[in-house]
């Protein structure tokens, strides 16, 4: 296991756990609001004042990880026998934990980061789409948008990027990451100033 600042995902799902204010004040305490949303259960636990993390299952996490490194160093390295084994064995894990309860948005998102040809890895951004877009997933909806946009802008299809590029700065409204959201807004600028 290893702890993460939390997604947006990760309070849903506890937000879910709670049937009934007398749950919530069980392991809140009094002063937390029932009926409660998404703005205010940020808000009650002091989410953005308090350092909070999240504890996630780390052997897919790990695996992810470890595969995208090794596919760099192998991409670094010109060594395209080794980035296509790494490559096949990133699938694997995408393949394997698909449409069952290790699914998520972060390995499909990675398996498209190292897809070569341009076509392919948009169709593969789309797939982790899809799998943002049923966690409710605003950081990689985000992420995914902004990384789709620039592979559709070299491929010219400029009015699609822009259309990603609108979606990824509204989810980016929701998520911590100021890096990524200045990139969205900058990208999203220039294109739409041609």
């Amino acid at each position: 296991m290893q702890l993460i600042q939390p997604l947006e995902e990760h309070l849903l799902e506890m937000m879910s756990g709670f049937s009934s204010e007398q749950e919530l004040t069980d392991w809140s305490g009094p002063n937390f609001r029932y009926p409660f949303n998404l703005s205010s259960f940020v808000e009650d636990s002091k989410l953005t004042t308090l350092r909070s993390l999240v504890m996630i299952n780390t052997k897919i996490y790990k695996s992810v990880y470890s595969l995208s490194e090794k596919l760099m160093a192998a991409a670094k390295k010109d060594n395209m026998a080794a980035f296509d084994s790494l490559y096949a064995d990133l699938k694997a894990v995408c393949i394997d934990n698909e449409d069952t309860d290790k699914d998520h948005p972060e390995q499909w998102e990675t398996l498209a980061d190292f897809t070569e040809e341009l076509e392919d890895a948009v169709a593969g951004y789309e797939k982790a789409l899809v799998k943002a877009t049923a966690i409710n997933s605003k950081d990689h909806l985000s992420s995914i948008a902004f990384s789709m946009a620039t592979l559709q802008i070299e491929l010219g299809q400029t009015e699609t990027a822009i259309k990603n590029l609108q979606e990824a700065k509204i989810n980016a409204n929701k998520i911590a990451d100021k890096d990524l959201k200045k990139e969205i807004d900058d990208l999203l600028e220039t294109l739409v100033a041609v």
